[in-house]
């Protein structure tokens, strides 16, 4: 269609119908990613959340596939949202930061998120950033700052850090979450601090340098330069902590048949065999699941089906595929109970 060739009128007709239709389109892609998420379509392509599927597989960017899934577990949870969307009441961007919104401030009643919502329609972004905050029980966590005290207790630190130091977060919070799931970088911080005071002042009275680890991080095990299976993992030894390892206790004399208790040298010897990746594999392109993050020690052979817990019968795989292979095995129907995602 030449559109230099048309009436005024019609151009604005067509946009607005385009617009329309863009809306309707929309919906119905929020649609079809709640069903991808039930069914864990994106786990069978080899991702490990729908996050990196729709960044990967429909190559949205970052914000985009954030706005949408925001979106599309809110509408789930207040389906009249949907006319909202369609009428261009609320947009993505709306619904995505009140989802953020509701998350920060621990939100759960149906009233209350209604509430804010209604207060939200026909805004622009920075209209509805100034409305959050005004709502805020504590406006600082919504608001940009490069250092701000917010309590005598408390300082909001924002920085920008170069790919590397990302890098060597996300290395850190991969071995971190083999015990712990959930660290955030501000975990982190406080660990590496620790660590690191308590290495670098060996001169310091005992009482000064033995900091308590968070206690979020009692049960972490932590890589010593030493550690037979370190390179593998990726982890130069300057990243690692330099102790000496402490001596590992012996398994419990007796161990009941039907336990699930693993000992720490078999989950070595899977985590080396496995190099810390998941090991899920698609069937078609045959990639592998990149996730290194929080990954679960899986029975190939499930314990309630009498599978043991010696190394060949274990696997690391991400928390998706951990479920993926328990729905395979045992339906949907039975498995809805543990996960609420297939009700």
């Amino acid at each position: 269609m030449n559109l230099r060739a048309i009436s005024d009128k019609a151009l604005l007709q067509n946009t607005k119908s385009l617009v329309q239709n863009e809306r309707e389109i929309t919906l119905s892609i929020l649609h079809h990613l709640r069903e991808v998420e039930r069914r864990s379509l994106y786990a069978l392509l080899g991702y490990s959340s729908l996050f990196e599927y729709a960044l990967r597989e429909l190559r949205y960017s970052e914000g985009s596939a954030q706005r949408r899934i925001s979106s599309m577990r809110l509408i789930k949870e207040l389906p009249e949202l949907e006319e909202k969307i369609e009428s261009g009441v609320l947009s993505l961007t709306a619904l995505s930061q009140a989802q953020v919104f509701f998350r920060q401030e621990g939100i759960r009643d149906e009233v209350q998120k209604k509430d804010v919502l209604l207060n939200l329609e026909n805004k622009s972004k920075r209209e509805i950033e100034k409305e959050l905050v005004a709502r805020s029980f504590e406006p600082t966590r919504l608001v940009q700052e490069k250092l701000r005290p917010v309590s005598p207790e408390y300082t909001e630190i924002k920085i920008l850090v170069n790919g590397e130091t990302m890098e060597q977060i996300e290395e850190l919070r991969n071995l971190l979450s083999r015990s712990q799931h959930g660290i955030t970088v501000r975990e982190i911080l406080q660990y590496a601090l620790t660590e690191t005071l308590n290495r670098e002042l060996p001169k310091a009275p005992k009482s000064a340098r033995a900091r308590k680890a968070p206690m979020f991080l009692e049960s972490v095990e932590v890589l010593t330069p030493d550690d037979p299976w370190a390179s593998d993992t990726g982890l130069k030894p300057s990243t690692l902590v330099d102790k000496k390892p402490k001596p590992e206790l012996p398994p419990p004399v007796a161990v009941a048949k039907s336990s699930r208790y693993i000992s720490q040298n078999t989950k070595r010897e899977v985590w080396y065999r496995d190099k810390g990746q998941c090991t899920y594999v698609e069937t078609n392109s045959k990639k592998r699941c990149s996730c290194k993050y929080a990954l679960e020690f899986d029975h190939i052979t499930p314990h309630a089906l009498g599978g043991s817990n010696l190394t060949d019968n274990l696997r690391l795989r991400c928390r998706a595929h951990n479920q993926l292979a328990a729905i395979e095995t045992f339906g949907q129907s039975k498995m809805q109970n543990f996960v609420p995602r297939l009700r």
